[in-house]
């Protein structure tokens, strides 16, 4: 128990697609509590998208963002799970990421080097018996553990190559439009776009453009919700970076019945 960062942290983050009312969270919770009974655990979210490794992959590098250094971020979102796709934990940016090599890893690992990558081979840190479809609890969960405990990382796995990378979907240029789509619903209905801002500087977009999703039009970038009235679908920057499209005090999602996948499209004139 080398690693002093994770050991006085003793944080672990669990984002998964099991639901809210899975029973398969606090299996995975009994199973880290019965290796490190006093680390903390924060559940990110478990309502991602069952399957969904894009969504997956940006909501865990968004929850990610607070937490400070030494964290443990364990993710589970595996449609491969008893395949032989690897168990990985990441170093980076002195955090911790534990997830299968599907693409969870593709938004966490973004924009900074990684220092390490072990691939989860060592069954001494694994559950005495394994289920080939619940690698979250019998492997994942007790490798997380067993590192919030300050288990040095060289004792967990094998050095590898670094994970598998998904890029977002490509927004889409013309002349003096872009378009993007919808990557992540939120709770409010709020449709979150692969657009960045730095797409949007990129090409010169003036903040008067307008923005369609379905049939229906927002005009101008705004930077809160309340600078439009009630009802009045707008575009702005939220939290995460990317472009939103809104509607005041409604649900853009329901009322546009929008989805994943639906395009948004900025037009302007020179």
């Amino acid at each position: 128990m080398n690693d002093p960062v994770a050991a006085r942290q003793s944080i672990i983050t669990l984002t998964t697609d099991f639901g809210p009312d899975s029973p398969y969270v606090a299996e995975m919770k009994g199973a880290i509590y019965s290796i490190h009974p006093h680390v903390t655990l924060v559940d990110g979210t478990h309502a991602v998208t069952p399957q969904d490794i894009l969504q997956g992959s940006f909501l865990w590098k968004q929850i990610s963002k607070p937490f400070p250094a030494g964290t443990i971020h364990l993710a589970v979102v595996d449609p491969g799970v008893g395949t032989d796709r690897r168990l990985l934990l990441v170093e980076k940016a002195d955090h911790y990421w534990i997830a299968p090599d599907n693409g969870l890893f593709s938004q966490v690992v973004a924009h900074q080097p990684v220092r390490q990558v072990i691939e989860l081979d060592r069954p001494d840190y694994w559950a005495s018996h394994v289920s080939a479809t619940f690698h979250g609890r019998d492997i994942m969960a007790p490798v997380a553990a067993h590192l919030s405990r300050g288990e040095p990382l060289e004792k967990l796995g094998t050095p590898t190559h670094e994970p598998l990378i998904q890029d977002l979907p490509k927004i889409q240029v013309g002349e003096n439009c872009l378009s993007g789509e919808v990557i992540h619903i939120d709770s409010f209905g709020n449709l979150i776009t692969n657009i960045r801002r730095a797409d949007w500087d990129a090409h010169g977009i003036p903040d008067h453009c307008q923005a369609t999703c379905g049939t229906d039009h927002a005009v101008g970038l705004q930077n809160t919700y309340s600078e439009a009235d009630p009802q009045t679908p707008v575009i702005l920057f939220g939290s995460s970076g990317f472009l939103e499209f809104s509607i005041v005090n409604g649900n853009a999602a329901q009322q546009l019945d929008a989805q994943v996948k639906t395009v948004v499209q900025l037009d302007w004139s020179p």
